[in-house]
C-alpha cells in the first residue's frame, strides 16, 4: 500500500508541475518548451543564477516564430518576455504605472537594500524627486572639477606604464580612476583622506560586486519577508557597516568645516542639505544610495570605458578620429584645457560611447515586475499582477532589423543619418521612460574626462595576450567580460 501511494504520489506531483509550465499555454500566449524542474533554462544556471543567455536565446526563438511577446520559465517561475518595439515602448511610457517596479529585492528592515533602482510606488517617486537636482547640468559642472583633477592621476598612471614599457591592463586603471571619482563625489572623501582607504574601498566595492547566483536564485523564488525574517541581508553586514561609517565619517567632517561644503558642492553636499530640510532624507537613505551610486557608476562606467577602449585598440581609424576630435578641442584653448563647457562638442565621442553601450549594454535585460493587471493592447491575454518582465536589450541592440552589422564596433550607427532610423527604437541602454537612468549624464562625463586622458597623448594597440574576441562573465547580472 505505501509503495502504490508513493506512485500515486509521484503521479500527480508530475502533472501538478506539468500544469505549472502550461501557465503561458494556458493563457494563449507562446511560451519556450520547459524542461523538467529547470523550465527554460537548463544546469548551467547553478552555476551563475544569471538568465541573461537564456533571456537571448527566448528573443530569437520567439522572433522566428513570428510572436510580439512571449513566455519563458526560471524553473516555475513564469517569466514574460516582450520583443515587439511598439508594446516596450507602451510599456515602459504609455503603461508605466502597471510595470512602475523594477521587481528587484528591497525590504525596510534592511535599509541598505532600499535605493532609487530598488524602491517602487509613491516611495520612488518621492526619492527621485529628491535626488533628480543632484544631477542637473549645473550640479554636474560644480562637480566637473573633481572629475578632472582625477582624470590627471589616470594620465599619470600611463605614463608610469609608459616609461616601463608595460602592456597597460586598461581595465585595473579605468576602475582605479573611477573609484577615485566616486569617493569623493558620492561620499565626499577628500584627497588626502582618500589615500588611506582606498584600498579598503576597493576591496569592499569588489566584495559588492562578487558573483552572487544563490542570492539571485534566493531572490526571485522566496518571499522577501521569509527571506528577512530567516536574517537575509542584501550585502554582508561589514559592507553595510563599512559604507555607513564612511557617510557618517564624511558628514560629521563636513558639517565641521561648512566653508569646504559651500565650495565643493558635490553629490553628498547635496543630499546633506535634503537631510536638514525637513527631514526629507534620512541617514539611511544616504547610505542606501550613495552605495548604489557607488555600484551603477563604478561597474557600469568600468565596463563601458573598457570595452571602448579595447574597441579602440582593435579600430584604428575610429581612435584616430576620435583623438582628432580631442586635440582639436584642446588646441581651440589657449592652455590646452577641456572645460565643462567643451565635453558638449565632443560629438564624435557621444557616438563611440552611445556605440559602446549598444554592443555591451551594462545591463543585459531590464527588468519589471507588473503591478497591476496588465490586458495586453489588442489581444485579451491578461498579464497577472506580480509577474516578473524581462526586456531582452542585449539581444534587441544586436539585432540586424534595427542596426546594420549589428555585431561590428561602428560608431557612424550613431550618426545624425543612422540615428533616427535606429537609436531612437532599439537603444536602452540607459532604460526608458520615467525610470530613465537618472545618473546617465554623469557616466558620460566621467567617461569623457577619462578618454581625454587616454588618449590626448598616447595611442593605443592590442597586447598579444588579448583575445580578438570577448567571453562573458555570466555570475553577475551585469554585462562583464570573462
Amino acid at each position: 500500500m505505501f509503495i502504490y501511494f508513493l506512485a500515486i504520489l509521484g503521479v500527480l506531483l508530475y502533472f501538478i508541475l506539468k500544469h505549472k509550465h502550461s501557465y503561458w499555454t494556458r493563457r494563449k500566449i507562446v511560451q519556450e518548451k520547459p524542461r523538467f524542474l529547470l523550465g527554460s533554462v537548463d544546469k548551467r544556471i547553478f552555476k551563475s543564477g544569471n538568465p541573461t543567455q537564456f533571456v537571448r536565446d527566448a528573443y530569437w526563438n520567439l522572433k522566428k516564430k513570428g510572436v510580439k511577446h512571449g513566455g519563458m520559465y526560471l524553473f516555475y517561475t513564469p517569466i514574460w518576455i516582450p520583443i515587439d518595439l511598439n508594446l516596450i515602448k507602451q510599456i515602459l511610457v504609455t503603461d508605466y504605472e502597471s510595470f512602475s517596479s523594477h521587481g528587484l529585492y528591497h525590504h525596510k528592515n534592511d535599509f541598505i537594500s532600499e535605493n532609487i533602482f530598488t524602491k517602487e510606488g509613491e516611495e520612488w517617486k518621492t526619492l527621485r524627486s529628491n535626488l533628480s537636482p543632484t544631477f542637473t547640468p549645473a550640479k554636474l559642472k560644480t562637480m566637473y572639477d573633481i572629475l578632472y583633477n582625477f582624470g590627471h592621476h589616470l594620465e599619470a598612471q600611463i605614463a608610469d606604464s609608459c616609461s616601463k614599457r608595460q602592456a597597460i591592463r586598461i581595465r585595473e586603471t579605468t576602475a582605479s580612476y573611477l573609484t577615485d571619482v566616486i569617493a569623493a563625489c558620492f561620499f565626499g572623501i577628500e584627497a588626502d583622506r582618500l589615500k588611506e582607504t582606498k584600498r579598503e574601498f576597493e576591496h569592499y566595492g569588489n566584495v559588492i560586486t562578487q558573483p552572487r547566483p544563490l542570492r539571485l536564485l534566493l531572490e526571485s523564488l522566496l518571499s522577501w519577508n521569509l527571506l528577512v525574517s530567516l536574517g537575509y541581508n542584501f550585502f554582508p553586514k561589514k559592507v553595510t557597516h563599512f559604507f555607513s561609517k564612511l557617510i557618517k565619517e564624511a558628514v560629521d567632517a563636513k558639517e565641521r568645516n561648512n566653508l569646504k561644503i559651500r565650495v565643493r558642492k558635490d553629490y553628498l553636499d547635496i543630499v546633506m542639505q535634503l537631510m536638514k530640510d525637513g527631514g526629507h532624507f534620512s541617514f539611511e537613505e544616504v547610505v542606501a544610495n550613495s552605495t548604489f551610486m557607488y555600484i551603477a557608476g563604478y561597474e557600469t562606467s568600468t565596463s563601458a570605458l573598457s570595452y571602448l577602449m579595447f574597441e579602440l585598440a582593435k579600430n584604428q581609424d575610429v581612435q584616430n578620429k576620435l583623438r582628432s576630435e580631442i586635440l582639436s578641442i584642446g588646441n581651440n584653448n589657449a592652455k590646452g584645457e577641456i572645460t565643462y563647457e567643451d565635453l558638449s562638442k565632443m560629438k564624435y565621442a557621444d557616438m563611440c560611447i552611445t556605440e559602446i553601450l549598444r554592443c555591451y549594454p551594462a545591463l543585459p535585460q531590464l527588468p519589471r515586475a507588473c503591478t497591476k493587471e496588465y490586458r495586453i493592447p489588442g489581444t485579451d491575454q491578461i498579464i497577472e499582477k506580480g509577474t516578473l518582465t524581462l526586456i531582452p536589450i542585449w539581444a534587441i541592440q544586436n539585432d540586424p532589423d534595427y542596426f546594420r552589422n549589428p555585431t561590428k564596433f561602428d560608431p557612424e550607427n550613431m550618426s545624425s543619418e543612422n540615428k533616427n532610423s535606429n537609436v531612437e527604437d532599439a537603444w536602452f541602454a540607459f532604460g526608458y521612460g520615467p525610470r530613465l537612468c537618472l545618473g546617465y549624464k554623469f557616466a558620460a562625463m566621467q567617461i569623457k574626462i577619462a578618454l581625454l586622458n587616454y588618449l590626448r597623448n598616447y595611442k593605443y594597440t592590442l597586447n598579444d595576450k588579448t583575445p580578438e574576441n570577448l567571453t562573458f562573465d555570466y555570475d553577475t547580472i551585469l554585462l562583464c567580460p570573462a
